[in-house]
């Protein structure tokens, strides 16, 4: 059976998952679930995933994985074609791994629409909310890589932790933060990931429910 990527085109876990698949070169099926239109509370996405989150891959027939840190940890285990995305090097995959909770769980959640939600019904407030910590996260991320010579976060190679930063960054610069003026070593690596191919066919533009969806 192929892959079946379940994810909505701007969700940055969605794209995380996408770019390792492409990375990878593992065909899979891509099924959109448009979270504005609440598809992601039906029933049919709820007997894939109980939270009803984003994205889940189906591995075979109702065998499916969520998380997309536990998803990526499961195609690098399986596939052995294309680069290793939490590196070939101990030390590094611990740096890695760091990396992608700093945004996984420290900056990436708390500007989900679900959060946003509970935390004020006025958009000024969400918006303010959501940028202070994508703020935290973003200066966290360059102090941490700070003094770097590397093309991308972590070596000459992109990595899990450009999977989880660039589509971050993405969302930053749709907050109207200023990449190249407030974090210009992010920003250099954000260039250099977009003109990567795998990075630009997993782009949330390039989704086929990019055009359909707000």
């Amino acid at each position: 059976m192929k892959l079946k990527l379940y994810g909505y085109w701007r969700s940055s876990a969605s794209w995380r998952v996408r770019w390792a698949l492409e990375l990878k070169k593992i065909p899979y099926d891509y099924i959109p679930v448009n979270i504005l239109k609440g598809e992601q509370r039906g029933a049919e996405h709820l007997a894939r995933v109980p939270m009803g989150t984003l994205p889940v891959l189906e591995i075979e027939p109702h065998n499916f994985l969520s998380q997309s840190l536990v998803i990526l940890l499961w195609i690098e285990e399986n596939f052995d074609d294309g680069p290793f995305v939490f590196g070939k090097d101990r030390s590094d995959r611990y740096i890695i791994l760091e990396l992608c909770e700093l945004i996984n769980s420290d900056t990436a959640p708390l500007q989900t629409p679900r959060v946003q939600n509970a935390h004020s019904d006025e958009p000024a407030k969400k918006a303010d909310f959501a940028k202070h910590f994508i703020e935290l996260g973003l200066r966290a991320f360059e102090k941490k890589i700070e003094g770097s010579a590397a093309i991308f976060s972590v070596g000459n190679s992109v990595t899990a932790a450009d999977l989880f930063l660039i589509p971050q960054l993405y969302n930053a610069k749709r907050f109207g933060f200023d990449l190249a003026k407030d974090y210009p070593k992010l920003h250099k690596i954000y260039e250099s990931c977009l003109k990567t191919e795998a990075c630009l066919r997993a782009s949330p533009e390039k989704q086929i429910d990019a055009m359909v969806a707000p």
